[in-house]
């Protein structure tokens, strides 16, 4: 048994079209729509891969910008440090007050009244300075403290004549005694 099957030549022409037609379909669902839904996922996954770069890189960037501030603003945080007396340091603060007094020969008293105004670790404390002693020595005495590592804040200064004086003192300018009373807000860091 011969089973050929004998086609006219217009109906093999339709049979190879047609079967052309069914594996260029089967290679469109088979090859190339997945391969395009590959690439497809592919580009996006790219996309969202470069978006992510672009901010890190931008975060970065951020980040240095931010490094480099920081760099810049230490120093002058650490020199802001230094104008605020650290919490158990007033003994070196009134120290270095005596310190001046005592290079200038004047007479000292220093009233340290308790904080106010404590907010962030930091807070200001009224201080009350009654000096005695010549008035040229009390002059150089408030210019040292001005320029000291300390900040201090001078809200009255009153200045008088001390009681020791006497009238002959008083003819001979160099010598005069004078009694000053000096009004102050000094700043604690609590550490």
């Amino acid at each position: 048994m011969n089973s050929k099957i004998s086609l006219k030549p217009k109906q093999k022409i339709y049979v190879i079209v047609l079967t052309f037609i069914i594996f260029i379909v089967l290679m469109t669902y088979l090859i190339i729509i997945p391969s395009l839904k590959k690439i497809k996922k592919t580009r996006v996954d790219i996309l969202n891969q470069k978006i992510e770069l672009k901010q890190s890189m931008d975060q970065s960037k951020n980040l240095n910008q931010l490094k480099e501030k920081i760099n810049n603003i230490e120093p002058e945080l650490k020199k802001l440090d230094k104008i605020f007396i650290n919490k158990n340091r007033e003994l070196d603060f009134i120290t270095s007050l005596e310190a001046i007094a005592e290079q200038y020969n004047i007479e000292q008293n220093i009233n340290l009244n308790p904080g106010k105004n404590e907010e962030k670790g930091y807070k200001s404390s009224p201080i009350t300075i009654n000096l005695e002693g010549n008035y040229l020595d009390i002059l150089q005495y408030l210019r040292t403290i001005e320029s000291s590592q300390y900040y201090i804040n001078i809200n009255s200064i009153n200045l008088g004549l001390s009681s020791s004086n006497n009238n002959s003192q008083l003819k001979n300018n160099e010598d005069i005694k004078v009694s000053m009373i000096i009004g102050a807000d000094i700043y604690w860091k609590n550490n």
